[in-house]
């Protein structure tokens, strides 16, 4: 941009317009001024939830775009003319195809604009651009905003799950996962045994532990194999990192509560199980079950993606007669 304006410098002035003598040397300053706000803002020694929330990026591209107006109000009509093809593929990209500043602007990018590329024309343009990329900064501003709500639930739900891990090793009797034998229990048989546990005939500390780890596997295995369905993006907020992040805690979570659930006779005959190992099979069935819970983020998740780059746009404007 710094390059643009000097050279815009270097030519002459067109025909038949003219403009206050300073006019050019304020855009040139103002142009300068904004990119060197970008500059500092890029170079921020800020804070770690500062460069998560999208504030320094926002001030940023706020300041490149606010700069890129003023230097196209700079530019000669015959640059902006050869331009018109990338603007046109910019605004369509990110601006609905019944948007009205879209619509003005279809005409120049069509070549059925009526005379020379006139004063009306390049302020036409120019607000086309500032608003195609307004709202691209508000469609990466959208999915970061969302990778931030499942980063931050993610980080709830592991809290949770080490609070009942941590519980279940204080107090191992208060959340017990253990269900009854099949028969009664031999006379040799130690007293306080005739029950099933995760990991043998007694309560264990690290039962629920255990539990949660084989829920969380299972959570990350079922997690994998629905994300075949969610298309990567071109940013680096990493949207589908958040969402797998997310399965796992989901996954230790519900393998220990859908034990607390038979355990309570709430599934009909499957009250009691006969061995430690169909106990820790059915954290795996519940682990894997936190896809019925996640499935529908994933959705939402792949519609947030499908709105970057104006792929919602290209929909709608395919959609019309």
């Amino acid at each position: 941009m710094k390059t643009l304006s000097d050279w815009f410098d270097s030519q002459p002035p067109e025909e038949g317009i003219t403009a206050p003598a300073n006019t050019d040397q304020q855009l040139d300053e103002a142009i300068r001024g904004h990119l060197a706000a970008a500059g500092t803002a890029a170079q921020a020694n800020s804070r770690w939830w500062d460069m998560k929330n999208g504030a320094i990026i926002e001030r940023a591209m706020s300041n490149l775009d606010a700069a890129e107006a003023l230097l196209l109000r700079r530019a000669p009509a015959q640059y902006l003319a050869g331009q018109v093809p990338h603007f046109w593929a910019h605004i369509r990209q990110h601006l609905p195809a019944d948007d009205p500043r879209r619509l003005q602007v279809q005409p120049l990018a069509e070549g059925t604009g009526s005379g020379p590329l006139d004063g009306n024309h390049k302020e036409l343009l120019i607000q086309g651009v500032r608003a195609a990329s307004s709202e691209a900064r508000r469609e990466f501003t959208r999915v970061r905003s969302f990778r931030n709500a499942l980063l931050a639930t993610a980080v709830l739900l592991t809290l949770i799950a080490a609070a009942v891990a941590i519980w279940g090793f204080v107090r191992p009797d208060d959340l017990q996962i253990c269900f009854e034998a099949p028969a009664p229990a031999p006379p040799d048989v130690p007293s306080g045994t005739g029950e099933v546990c995760p990991a043998g005939d007694t309560p264990l500390p690290t039962d629920i532990f255990l539990l949660e780890f084989i829920g969380m596997v299972a959570g990350a295995v079922s997690g994998s194999l629905a994300l075949r369905h969610l298309s990567g993006t071109s940013t680096r907020l990493g949207l589908p990192v958040a969402l797998a992040v997310l399965k796992l805690p989901t996954g230790a979570l519900t393998a220990f509560l859908g034990l607390i659930l038979m355990r309570g006779e709430f599934v009909p005959g499957l009250s009691n199980l006969d061995s430690s190992a169909q106990i820790l099979a059915w954290a795996v069935v519940f682990g894997a079950a936190q896809q019925l819970v996640t499935g529908l983020i994933d959705r939402q998740a792949a519609t947030v993606i499908s709105q970057i780059g104006g792929k919602a746009n290209q929909v709608t404007a395919a959609a019309r007669p």
